[in-house]
């Protein structure tokens, strides 16, 4: 009963793409469920090699944290981790994984080291995507003599001015980040009542 319910519990995990493995500290063998084999681009039950074998498929710039991470549960000083780290498949494609680990302790000494692995490659990517369009909008607004601005209306405040903003309204843009108003005293008295009507009343 037990070997069934363990079986229907890595048949629902595999179906939420969750790989799971585990590392024997004493006799120093890694082992992986197929769903983590698939993850790490192996065929099921392809990878059953020890833990410095499982650190060589960690990209090198994030082994050290792994390692970290790895050697603070072996000391004591942690019983797990989360983080996120990169894979390099054997066929040379990177791959961002999300990585939980929980150790059991016999003695008070690790006897094994487990957890999950998930792929969070498509949100690394989008991430890394909204982070360029940030940049290139920023250097488009930094370079145009046009007035660009952002406004916060619920918390009343500028989140972003352009050069171009406080060139045209001849207002320092730290004093149009500090004060959401300072630009008002540079329109014509003429034009402020229904330019305050229109853009500071609605938002009291």
């Amino acid at each position: 009963m037990a070997e069934a319910t363990l079986e229907w519990h890595q048949r629902l995990l595999a179906h939420a793409q969750v790989g799971t493995w585990s590392w024997g500290v004493d006799s120093d063998a890694v082992s992986w469920s197929d769903e983590a084999s698939r993850l790490f681009g192996v065929g099921a039950g392809a990878f059953t090699g020890t833990a410095a074998q499982y650190l060589e498929r960690v990209h090198p710039d994030d082994r050290p944290l792994l390692q970290r991470n790895i050697e603070g549960v072996l000391s004591g000083a942690l019983d797990g981790y989360v983080l996120e780290h990169r894979i390099v498949r054997p066929d040379g494609v990177v791959r961002w994984l999300s990585c939980t680990a929980r150790c059991e302790r016999v003695g008070g000494v690790v006897s094994r080291l487990g957890g999950t692995v998930i792929d969070v490659t498509a949100r690394h990517d989008a991430e890394r995507g909204l982070r360029e369009s940030e940049a290139t909008l920023r250097q488009l607004a930094e370079n145009l003599q046009e007035v660009v601005w952002l406004w916060d209306v619920a918390q009343r405040r500028t989140l972003y001015v352009s050069p171009g903003f406080g060139e045209m309204f001849g207002v320092d843009r730290a004093d149009l980040m500090a004060d959401s108003h300072a630009w008002f005293s540079a329109v014509h008295e003429y034009d402020k009542p229904w330019v305050e009507k229109l853009v500071v009343a609605p938002h009291e």
